[in-house]
């Protein structure tokens, strides 16, 4: 297999150090690509990126569609262009609207990253693969179960999207929130109080960029942060009139 990664963020920079193992792999960004010298990967152009039989689209949402049109010239009907973005109707849509018919297109949502994978192995962790059928997808998902050992849960992007709007978008609002209001740390520290303090800590870890992606990007994000901003004003009231 080869490999082209679009972007060199801390996803990009990642998941270039894990494929590297499996195969040629280089990676392509508008920015510099600072690869180290003992990396298996190397830095790359656009182009030559573009020409890899798997292509990874490892960007933002707001900088998806802009890349995906710059890929289109460069892709084939053999070419998989893999989308690992953390919501799926819209990535999907955006996908389909400038490369459909020009290649074939993998709707993932990996459930790991750099903080949660230590040393960068894989096995047991999840990803979310949409059921979208085209010819070598089973060389794929055999690829992903048998070779990096992930768990795929196959799920559609409207029922991937409900449920991250509770597990992404509820957790990484509370957590964004906390991190604002800066709890302090305290000698008198529970167990409870800790658990709040642990989720300011991995908010911190995340990018304002992958933040916007699960609130912006998630059509039914909204509706869980109104409902639990909602629910805090009424008990919030309860307590005003005793």
């Amino acid at each position: 297999m080869s490999f082209g990664i679009i972007g060199y963020g801390s996803f990009g920079k990642f998941i270039a150090g894990v494929l590297s193992e499996f195969g040629d792999t280089v990676i392509a960004s508008r920015r510099e690509t600072d690869v180290p010298r003992d990396a298996k990967y190397k830095a790359a152009g656009f182009e030559e990126a573009a020409s890899r039989k798997i292509v990874i689209l490892a960007v933002g949402l707001d900088a998806l569609e802009e890349t995906s049109r710059k890929l289109a010239p460069h892709v084939s009907e053999k070419t998989i262009v893999v989308d690992v973005t953390s919501v799926k109707l819209k990535p999907i849509d955006i996908l389909t609207r400038t490369l459909g018919g020009k290649c074939r297109i993998l709707a993932t949502h990996p459930l790991f990253g750099p903080h949660t994978v230590p040393g960068g192995k894989l096995a047991g962790q999840s990803i979310v693969v949409c059921p979208y059928e085209f010819d070598g997808r089973d060389k794929i998902m055999d690829f992903l179960k048998n070779k990096l050992g992930l768990k795929v849960i196959e799920m559609s992007a409207e029922d991937h999207d409900k449920e991250m709007a509770w597990v992404h978008g509820l957790t990484f609002f509370v957590g964004r929130g906390l991190m604002e209001l800066d709890p302090p740390k305290s000698g008198l520290s529970t167990g409870y109080y800790q658990k709040l303090l642990d989720l300011v800590e991995l908010e911190s870890s995340h990018s304002i960029e992958l933040f916007n992606t699960v609130q912006r990007g998630n059509p039914y994000a909204a509706d869980i942060r109104r409902e639990l901003i909602g629910r805090l004003e009424s008990i919030d009231a309860q307590l005003k009139d005793k």
